[in-house]
């Protein structure tokens, strides 16, 4: 089968196994979305830069993925029906906030400390608060391994929404959807881990 034809899956696949022209072709199909992902990203946080700039982020991005025998790119599985394409708009977002993390004296950025407690409430279903004397860093790791059961695109809403704390507007722009829609994401994501917290018994019904 000529590589042009390749499933997304299968493409990344031979990717993995060093095959330089499957390289080329996943680099030449998703350049656009790569570049459009650091675009919104760039925007939201009001940062300006030149070409050049973003060209060596798009780069340094792809070595990344392809770094210690493509270790990133191995991590993808396909979970919960989620597309290479939706799962590297996540990465790249990922990528793109730690460019912007290093620029925290130009860009404010919310505190940390407060979206965690902002993430606590997604757990909340009839469940007093977790006692205070649980340490911030035993809550920090339920709290990602909920996540960690979202699908690609709902931990980018995560990762937007709670732990970065952006506006709505600008979550929307990035996903390139409705302010209404994140909204609505939002109430069916808080669903969604409720769910998986009764599922892992961290909460019952009464």
């Amino acid at each position: 089968m000529d590589t042009e034809d390749f499933t997304d899956k299968e493409l990344l696949d031979a990717c993995i196994q060093g095959d330089e022209k499957s390289w080329d072709v996943f680099v030449n199909k998703n350049t656009n979305l790569i570049y459009h992902t650091i675009r919104q990203v760039l925007n939201t946080y009001g940062i300006e830069l030149r070409t050049q700039q973003k060209n060596d982020i798009h780069n340094n991005l792809l070595l990344f993925l392809i770094k210690d025998d493509y270790k990133k790119l191995r991590q993808y599985d396909g979970r919960n029906s989620c597309s290479v394409s939706s799962w590297l708009s996540v990465v790249t977002s990922n990528f793109v906030l730690n460019v912007v993390k290093k620029q925290k004296s130009q860009v404010p950025l919310n505190s940390t400390t407060d979206s965690v407690h902002e993430i606590e409430d997604l757990t909340e279903c009839r469940e007093p608060r977790p006692d205070e004397g649980l340490l911030i860093k035993e809550y920090n790791e339920l709290i990602n391994e909920l996540v960690s059961e979202l699908n690609a695109n709902d931990m980018l809403f995560v990762e937007l929404f709670y732990r970065k704390g952006l506006a709505p507007e600008s979550i929307a722009e990035i996903l390139s959807t409705s302010v209404n829609n994140v909204y609505s994401k939002k109430a069916r994501i808080k669903k969604k881990l409720i769910k998986i917290a009764k599922k892992k018994n961290f909460l019952q019904d009464f």
